[in-house]
């Protein structure tokens, strides 16, 4: 098994067993990460950063486990600092038959639990991307600095309204 950015480079195209995994075991595992770490903000950070570049308009991005390799991605800049997050859950995925992309959204579905938030309802299922190759040009997450246009343009490409980005 060979690791890059964190993750399980040998898994680049795995789709999550679901009747493999062992749910519960996993959820501990994460909850004992977000105690021992408390790492849970980073972990929803991960996730969003991973789903927040789809492009409704051709289904192109979204959660897909792209921030695995050491370009494409991961070198955007609105995702500096996830590779802590990408290492902090390495030693987990290597443990389940999970696709990065199930393992981060499950990560921040405990985390945002674990704080304190609603549960929220999971659903195993996304595909990993193969090759750095797949992942999207840079420019699809958000910057703080750059006003109301920005954020209309970026969340309007998720199908967003404003009422929606609110």
């Amino acid at each position: 098994l060979s690791l890059a950015m964190g993750c399980a480079v040998s898994r680049t195209v795995q789709k999550t067993d679901v009747e493999k995994v062992n749910w519960s075991s996993l959820r501990q595992d994460l909850v004992n990460l977000i105690e021992e770490k408390k790492c849970g903000p980073i972990l929803i950070r991960l996730s969003w950063h991973d789903a927040g570049t789809f492009k409704k308009s051709d289904g192109s991005g979204g959660a897909r486990g792209a921030q695995r390799f050491g370009s494409g991605e991961s070198k955007h800049g609105a995702n500096a600092g996830l590779d802590v997050a990408r290492k902090l859950l390495q030693e987990i995925h290597e443990k389940y038959p999970i696709s990065a992309a199930d393992l981060w959204a499950f990560a921040a579905v405990v985390a945002t639990s674990e704080m304190g938030g609603p549960e929220i309802k999971f659903r195993a299922g996304r595909n990993d991307i193969a090759t750095a190759a797949e992942c999207v040009e840079e420019g699809r997450l958000p910057d703080g600095d750059k006003g109301q246009d920005h954020l209309r343009a970026i969340f309007g490409r998720m199908g967003f309204n404003d009422k929606d980005i609110v």
